[in-house]
């Protein structure tokens, strides 16, 4: 049977018939990639609701003290507290590992580059942070002059100074990829003992 427009009856239940695949093939395509695009977006939202959760600690611990008048208060006293094996030195208690960021490291590409810089800014000084806290722990540290000590501790002031700043960069832009408001964003609290350490400051 020919149809009026010259198309064979066979010809054209075979078009309708690879018409009716293609569509099921599209749909289930759109159906997987709807799938896969829901799967990314609450990995996304777990993501940086644990990175949320862990930065949020440590800008806590490090803004609960005061940064520059504990720094020179420990200076003026290794300064004048002798050399040698009863030198003084100051305590600096552990930082925390960043078992969450270690956690969802595999993770961080599915976040937004303006997102990924700061969190990954943050926690490369986070890193350097605790490193030197380990070292001054040494007895090649303990060894040092108090002047020299002294310097070691102004680098440590620096980076405790630095962290934070970061801490909060981070903070905000997380607050913002989860959903929030600048405003809401920047409204963590603050112990009020650093209040000339803001995130707008240098590096």
């Amino acid at each position: 049977v020919v149809y009026a427009d010259g198309i064979d009856i066979r010809l054209r239940q075979g078009i309708l018939a690879g018409l009716i695949i293609v569509s099921g093939w599209l749909a289930a395509f759109l159906f997987q990639e709807e799938r896969k695009q829901r799967d990314r977006d609450n990995q996304r939202v777990d993501t940086l609701t644990a990175l949320q959760s862990e930065i949020y600690n440590i800008f806590n611990k490090i803004d609960n003290q005061a940064i520059k008048e504990n720094a020179k208060k420990q200076q003026a006293l290794m300064l004048n507290g002798g050399f040698g094996p009863l030198a003084y030195t100051p305590f600096s208690t552990s930082e925390s590992a960043p078992i969450v960021f270690d956690a969802v490291s595999g993770s961080i590409p599915v976040l937004r580059p303006d997102t990924i810089r700061p969190v990954v800014r943050f926690y490369a000084e986070y890193i350097d942070l605790r490193t030197m806290i380990e070292d001054m722990r040494l007895d090649e540290f303990h060894a040092l002059s108090p002047e020299r000590r002294v310097a070691v501790h102004r680098e440590l002031t620096r980076r405790r100074i630095v962290t934070l700043r970061w801490s909060m960069r981070a903070l905000v832009a997380v607050n913002v990829a989860l959903g929030m408001t600048r405003a809401e964003a920047l409204n963590f609290k603050r112990s009020g003992l650093n209040p000339d350490i803001s995130p707008e400051g240098d590096t």
